[in-house]
């Protein structure tokens, strides 16, 4: 587990590494954007990876906390859940984030800025490839931890809760 976290930790870094670049880059186009459909772009691109960012930055300072005591400690199962939904989030941003940048890349008349966005996504390529990777050793970890019960089809059974319809509200 402490191998898995620390893959995610650097990975986390590498991310945020490239969010603020981009931000750098995508910043100043904003005071003087050639017209309103840009200008509106640039805006929710800075303003969703400030954002990310910031989740990525939460994230690593949590990985951090567990990896940096003086004996690795697992965390707690309900803690490695939380930590597979965040991983499973930031693939999805990191997925929003490759089409991102595809887009800025063609807005952008600047030839050393498309060359950093084409470095950016071949760089966000390879990330996502890794998050699968990391996304299966940890719920492997997960499935190991939790009790099997749980997971059993019984254990899930909901039928004795009354299912609510269309139909049933109209009937009331």
């Amino acid at each position: 587990m402490e191998e898995i976290l620390s893959k995610l930790h650097d990975l986390f870094a590498a991310l945020r590494k490239d969010s603020k670049q981009y931000i750098e880059i995508v910043e100043p186009k904003l005071t003087h954007p050639n017209n309103d459909y840009e200008r509106m772009f640039l805006r929710k691109a800075l303003g969703f990876e400030k954002d990310r960012s910031a989740a990525l930055k939460g994230l690593r300072k949590q990985l951090s906390s567990w990896l940096n005591q003086d004996s690795f400690t697992v965390p707690d199962p309900q803690d490695q859940l939380k930590l597979y939904a965040d991983t499973q989030l930031e693939q999805y941003k990191l997925h929003l984030f490759l089409r991102q940048v595809e887009d800025t890349s063609t807005l952008s008349d600047d030839g050393q800025s498309k060359k950093i966005f084409s470095a950016i996504l071949e760089k966000s390529e390879q990330f996502e490839k890794e998050f699968t990777t990391y996304l299966i050793e940890l719920e492997q970890e997960l499935m190991d931890k939790w009790p099997s019960e749980a997971s059993t089809p019984q254990a899930l059974n909901h039928s004795d809760k009354r299912r609510l319809s269309v139909g049933s509200l109209i009937e009331q």
